[in-house]
């Protein structure tokens, strides 16, 4: 045995040494092993003497010989790794990350608070006795039923036009009345960061990332300062971790579900919501006017309300297919990814024809990008000035554990910058301006630190709404503009209108007022009627013949765009970051054309077919359509601010963007760059076939699409492609979401690493060179895989990979 063993032991020549072996022999040395083969060739020549050979068995070391044959202790030839400690992490100085900024300071900076009071003034008496509106005594017997005959795991959808009785159902039905308050009941400490809120940091974890919220930088942020749609997250996440303890008693109750988000962040809600649901065995009930939400939601039955007169109409829905979640497949283009990348081509000119990136935009970003001394992308900020807000959350052990995901320490400080009012010319006496902008993209803070604190209305309990008007005409009139009736709803008091209509009442009281700041506007209304309501402000506005009126509306709902903007003088898109002429003021209807035909494409999407009587329907499966291409590095400065982990980005990063195929919309971005070091240990006699190894460096999804499992579908994609160029494609990462999906996937194989702790770290190609590591302040829980794609024999891997990514010509 020890004699075949001795057999197997050959002895090479330096320059006879292959690619593998001299990486195999700089590794046991100690040395980098990165680099051509002319490279390591010359590393190799440097740190042995003249004349040696090499004494291998197979790809192992065995033993170095000088020209005389003798051998040479490989201690004495070992290369010390040379370890530095990592920094203490520096207090940042938020006058430092932003230069030129503002500094504002408090805890309060993004708490919608401090309203421009619109104080109630009634006139006459009180009321003695409020009006309910009738309703047929069995209107909720139906909705009774249905959940009597559910045992869990379903959704139940309320829809139905502003106040058609969606909220007053709730109410009268015994099974949701007692939980309808629970969203209320939801409260948040402001000095603590939200994953310090569920009583452990496991359950935050397993709630927030249920719920889509992935921004583990999030978490770490009290919840006022959260973007509406994080807010509403993290609501929904405390609300399904109480569902499901034995007080919830498996009951979910979401009165106007998803109104205040945009229809990107709404849908993804709405989808993370339904496959939760489903898991838990909760029953969910949901009220909403939008439509496209329920699709997403994909439920068991559907109430449609059809006015206060009338029960509502129950429709028990059936899948036109085997479906329990909708479908989310990445497309790649063959001849301009795959192909250009084997052909060593750039990246084309016109990449990005189809996604919704201004070219103005995309303009500023490349002159703004800039690379470090490290090839780290270190592009400033959109914008110079402006303000930073600055919030402290009390650090714990919560803090801690999302503190060891971090490149930098979190030491308590929460940073937002907001841009300066960058115009197109200054910025004149205005009528309307509007700014508009998907869920999260700081729209109420731009209103708050620009203009002013939005309008708020005050009601007295004790008077009807018609007596908050200086008269009975005036009561009449204000009211009609705004499509409600004096009689029918001027009759009752505020609290008994239903949420769309108190938003109504809210707008006829300021109609005639000046400098009003409205946030969140229309989002409480059916989106029909919220067009009609937005087209008569404009028109009332422009009756009005002042051009300095000074309102402001925030809407991140792209319907009102058109008719608002026939009085607006300036629309601020977060998007484009700049303060624009309206289409009126410029006849130019390209960006509310635009949007409008972004709208069309999704209304076209409906996925329920009901009946001519509507006692049941069909449920197509929900479909999203995504294109991944090939795309600069600067485009990462959109993205950035969203990483989990780290801002910067590599010289060397092969990169890639995901958009919406319909409407162009980002939605994502990915980055991989090539691996040093040695090849995978289950590769090492195969990989002859693969030509390099990649690994993966950047993967983003925006807020606003999380939770439709987009990431991980992000991260096959790039996998792929590289399998399909025949390279190895590695990938390591602290995020949990990322790690346990990669072990759950029959497409990716566990790394020798793998649910290691790793207590050095290496960030550039200088250190791997260099032999430098560092050496964690905390070490960190790290997951390690290898891509090996879908096999041929594998059918379960193939019918996966149809279902995420698809190559098309």
């Amino acid at each position: 045995m020890a004699q075949n063993m001795d057999e197997s032991v050959r002895t090479v020549a330096l320059a006879a040494l292959t690619k593998k072996e001299l990486r195999s022999v700089l590794t046991e040395l100690g040395m980098s092993a990165a680099g051509s083969k002319t490279d390591l060739a010359s590393r190799m020549t440097e740190a042995l003497p003249s004349g040696a050979n090499v004494r291998l068995r197979g790809l192992e070391l065995v033993a170095i010989e000088n020209a005389e044959g003798n051998e040479i202790p490989l201690e004495d030839l070992r290369q010390p790794v040379r370890v530095e400690l990592e920094p203490p992490p520096p207090v940042r100085d938020p006058a430092e990350c932003f230069p030129g900024a503002k500094i504002v300071r408090g805890e309060h900076h993004g708490r919608v608070e401090g309203f421009q009071q619109v104080q109630a003034v009634p006139r006459g008496s009180a009321l003695t006795a409020s009006r309910k509106r009738p309703r047929k005594p069995d209107a909720s017997t139906d909705l009774s039923t249905a959940l009597a005959g559910r045992k869990g795991g379903c959704v139940v959808a309320i829809v139905g036009d502003t106040g058609a009785g969606k909220t007053r159902l709730l109410l009268e039905t015994p099974e949701t009345s007692s939980h309808l308050e629970d969203e209320q009941d939801v409260t948040w400490n402001s000095e603590q960061a939200i994953v310090s809120q569920f009583g452990s940091v496991e359950e935050a974890s397993t709630w927030l990332l249920a719920v889509g919220l992935t921004s583990i930088p999030s978490w770490c942020k009290p919840h006022h300062i959260l973007s509406t749609g994080e807010r509403y997250r993290a609501v929904m996440a405390r609300m399904l971790q109480k569902a499901s303890s034995p007080s919830g008693k498996g009951i979910l109750v979401l009165d106007n579900f998803t109104n205040q988000l945009d229809r990107n962040t709404a849908r993804a809600c709405s989808a993370a919501l339904s496959k939760l649901v489903r898991k838990l065995g909760i029953v969910c009930v949901v009220s909403t006017a939008l439509m496209d939400t329920v699709e997403w939601l994909m439920p068991e039955e559907i109430f449609s309300c059809v006015g206060c007169n009338a029960g509502p109409k129950r429709c028990i829905t059936s899948r036109s297919g085997d479906f329990v979640s909708p479908k989310v497949r990445i497309c790649i283009s063959d001849r301009f990814v795959i192909k250009s990348l084997r052909a060593g081509e750039p990246v084309p000119e016109d990449s990005l024809a189809d996604a919704d990136l201004p070219s103005r935009q995309a303009e500023r970003l490349k002159s703004e990008f800039q690379y470090d001394a490290d090839d780290n992308f270190a592009g400033t900020r959109t914008g110079e000035g402006g303000a930073v807000l600055v919030t402290k959350v009390s650090t714990d052990d919560a803090t801690l554990s999302c503190d060891r995901l971090f490149d930098s320490a979190f030491d308590g400080q929460c940073m937002m910058h907001v841009p300066a009012r960058e115009t197109v010319a200054p910025l004149q006496a205005f009528s309307l301006g509007v700014i508009t902008g998907m869920s999260g993209s700081a729209k109420s803070v731009l209103l708050r630190h620009h203009f002013g604190p939005p309008t708020r209305v005050s009601w007295a309990e004790t008077h009807s709404v018609a007596a908050h008007f200086a008269s009975a005409h005036e009561a009449t009139r204000c009211l009609g503009l705004v499509f409600l009736d004096a009689d029918k709803h001027g009759s009752q008091k505020y609290s008994e209108l239903s949420t769309g209509e108190q938003e109504l009442a809210n707008l006829a009281r300021v109609l005639d007022l000046r400098n009003v700041y409205l946030d969140e506007f229309t989002s409480a209304l059916d989106r029909k009627l919220a067009v009609r309501v937005a087209r008569a402000v404009a028109d009332h506005l422009k009756s009005r013949d002042d051009e300095s009126l000074g309102w402001v509306v925030v809407s991140c709902h792209a319907d009102v765009l058109g008719p608002l903007s026939s009085a607006a003088q300036w629309m601020y898109d977060t998007w484009r970051g700049r303060i624009e002429p309206s289409d009126a003021a410029t006849n130019d209807g390209s960006f509310c054309d635009e949007k409008q035909d972004q709208l069309a494409k999704l209304d076209a999407r409906g996925v329920v077919e009901v009946s001519k009587d509507g006692s049941c329907g069909i449920l197509r499966r929900p479909s999203l359509g995504l294109r991944l291409s090939r795309c600069e590095a600067w485009l990462w400065a959109l993205f950035r601010d969203h990483h989990y982990k780290t801002k910067s980005l590599s010289r060397k990063s092969r990169c890639f963007v995901l958009y919406e195929a319909e409407t162009g919309s980002l939605v994502g971005f990915v980055a991989a760059i090539q691996q040093v070091g040695t090849p995978h240990q289950d590769f090492e006699a195969g990989s002859e076939s693969y030509t390099a190894t990649w690994r993966a460096h950047r993967t983003v999804v925006l807020p606003a699409w999380q939770g439709l499992g987009i990431g991980s579908r992000l991260s096959d994609a790039c996998a792929e492609v590289h399998r399909r160029l025949a390279c190895m494609y590695m990938a390591q990462t602290v995020h949990p979401r990322f790690g346990e999906y990669r072990d759950r996937s029959v497409l990716w194989e566990a790394a020798k690493w793998n649910h290691s702790t790793r207590a050095f770290k290496i960030e550039t190609w200088k250190q791997r060179l260099e032999n430098k590591r560092i050496k964690l302040r905390i070490p960190r829980y790290v997951y390690a895989h290898v891509y090996k794609g879908p096999g041929d024999d594998e059918k379960e891997a193939v019918t996966l990979a149809a279902e995420r990514v698809a190559f098309v010509p």
